[in-house]
């Protein structure tokens, strides 16, 4: 374990010494109007930023705020246009929500995020610590918010009250637009305030498809494919036959393939990764002598012939990047194993003085169990991924009272990403 520990450190060493970046192409617009092509530090905004960092080229990397630009763009990724708008300041969701009906607004300079543009309105949201917002504004319009509310009643402090004054916001909209679509007033009146009913909406209202322009949707799906090594520790504490503790190591072949569920696909900072895994491995514990305390017949000596076992383990993973730049990526992650073994025909032999006795497929093991892996590694030029494995604690695999049979594993392995 220690070892693992060691890689784990010295992996870490690096996010200290080096200041993290993602450089993705983008653009700005400087409040004259002017388009400046570059890159963008691009992140994973959980809220909208308040500045990025961009940098074109010959130039050295520069921040940028509200004040000092109107917009800015990652290509295929997300945009942003900067406003001078109202804020709703009212909290939403259970736990959340206070007895005031009154909205609580400031006005604030805010970039937000286009989800939907079409040639007659475009969609914005905007998330901060208290809740996401969604803006809609008329070409050449400012954004203004669409009004969703929640309170609890004053008389029945259990009852929640919604304030729905986007649909009617919307409603005007359409009337105003394409008032003969009654298909698009009757969706907006039964519409939820999220971003796939908005987004219809939007599309609906706008009505010529050619003219959408929707940020590319950053989630994304990777396969990979790998081998290496599992170091295997098999422990057995097997009373009346065996010293406590007596254990045999192997290494043996790894085999794993499987999917990232890349939450954004342009950061990669975290992702959920489903990985199967096959390793085969023999175990003999041969002409061992029994402890005396545990036996009446002196001399007597067991064997467990050819237990092979071969373990096919479905592990789902939450994998955060900690470091990345263009050409390395160092991570750390963890999950659960779920494994499911097979096991060849073993044998226990008993010998003593006096008689010699074989138990077949003795002793039985488990026929599932749960180990809980932790990882660290190394992504190299977005396709080659180095990792180490360890097993946070020996898995049990029996359900004898008397016996005690344990696994504990480490991993070294190579993927390669597609």
């Amino acid at each position: 374990m220690k070892y693992f520990y060691t890689l784990l450190i010295f992996s870490l060493i690096p996010s200290f010494l080096l200041a993290q970046r993602n450089y993705k192409p983008g653009y700005i617009v400087s409040l004259s109007g002017d388009t400046i092509k570059g890159s963008i530090d691009y992140r994973e905004w959980d809220n909208n930023p308040k500045s990025i960092t961009f940098k074109s080229i010959g130039k050295a990397e520069g921040k940028y705020a509200v004040n000092n630009i109107k917009a800015f763009g990652v290509d295929k990724a997300e945009y942003f246009e900067r406003f001078v708008t109202i804020v709703s300041q009212n909290p939403v969701g259970v736990g959340n929500i206070t007895v005031q009906a009154e909205i609580k607004n400031l006005t604030d300079t805010l970039f937000l995020k286009i989800i939907s543009k079409g040639s007659k309105v475009t969609l914005y949201t905007y998330t901060d610590k208290i809740k996401t917002r969604y803006y809609i504004a008329e070409s050449g319009a400012n954004a203004e918010e669409l009004i969703y509310g929640q309170y609890l009643d004053s008389e029945n402090s259990e009852r929640i009250n919604t304030v729905n004054r986007f649909r009617v916001q919307l409603q005007s909209l359409a009337q105003m637009h394409d008032p003969n679509n009654s298909k698009l007033a009757k969706g907006i009146a039964v519409s939820s305030y999220t971003e796939s009913d908005l987004i219809k909406i939007a599309k609906a209202i706008n009505g010529s498809t050619n003219l959408q322009l929707s940020s590319e949707n950053v989630f994304g799906i990777r396969f990979f494919a790998g081998a290496g090594t599992s170091i295997n520790k098999f422990t057995i504490d097997f009373n009346g036959f065996f010293p406590a503790g007596t254990s045999q190591s192997k290494v043996s072949p790894l085999i794993t393939a499987g999917v990232d569920f890349l939450i954004n696909k342009n950061t990669q900072r975290f992702y959920i990764r489903v990985e199967a895994s096959v390793i085969s491995s023999t175990y003999s514990f041969n002409d061992i002598e029994a402890p005396a305390a545990a036996n009446t017949t002196l001399g007597t000596r067991s064997t467990l012939n050819n237990l092979k076992q071969t373990n096919i383990a479905l592990t789902p993973q939450l994998i955060y990047n900690y470091y990345s730049a263009d050409n390395l990526q160092l991570f750390i992650g963890s999950g659960f194993a779920l494994n499911i073994p097979q096991y060849g025909k073993h044998s226990l032999t008993t010998t003593s003085p006096n008689y010699t006795n074989t138990k077949a497929d003795f002793p039985e093991f488990k026929k599932l169990w749960f180990s809980f892996p932790i990882k660290a590694g190394a992504t190299i030029n977005k396709k080659i991924q180095l990792y180490a494995d360890y097993m946070l604690a020996p898995s049990r695999l029996d359900d004898y009272a008397s016996i005690g049979s344990t696994l504990s594993q480490y991993q070294l392995g190579v993927n390669y990403l597609f």
